[in-house]
């Protein structure tokens, strides 16, 4: 059972992004800096986020859909941490 009417649901999910969410922009990132070259939302069976074609591979990121989650938390803590120069 749902707490919210369907138009407000609707609503809600609609603001949830598909494309560009931080775990993908964290691997496309870290893909480029090793000099890897990669298509982006490729019309394939699935639809892949990144295809290296080179290497005849389609990947797919599955982020945390709750980006409030206790991993997350500690992450974003421990980063934190390293930016402001102390220790975790």
């Amino acid at each position: 059972m749902d707490v919210v009417d369907p138009q407000v649901r609707s609503r809600m999910m609609s603001g949830i992004r598909g494309r560009d969410t931080l775990p993908e922009m964290q691997l496309r990132s870290g893909l480029w800096r090793l000099g890897l070259r990669f298509r982006l939302h490729v019309n394939l069976p699935g639809k892949p986020d990144l295809v290296l074609a080179r290497w005849r591979a389609a990947l797919f990121v599955h982020g945390c859909f709750g980006m409030h989650t206790k991993a997350v938390a500690i992450l974003k803590y421990r980063a934190l941490g390293r930016l402001s120069g102390a220790t975790s």
